[in-house]
């Protein structure tokens, strides 16, 4: 596992747990949630697409 592929896979299923943060509702536990399983549920597709980028 590399972690250059590791860092652009966490970077991009940021993309959709800031999306999911954003539609939430305005509590901190509710944003901690969301943004944790979206990333956890993000995840694995994005390391197969990060995947796409290494040389």
């Amino acid at each position: 596992m590399s972690t250059e592929r590791l860092i652009r896979a966490l970077l991009l299923a940021a993309v959709p747990a800031a999306v999911a943060v954003a539609f939430s509702p305005p509590n901190v536990y509710a944003w901690a949630v969301v943004g944790l399983g979206a990333v956890v549920g993000a995840f694995p597709a994005a390391y197969l697409v990060a995947g796409l980028f290494d040389e």
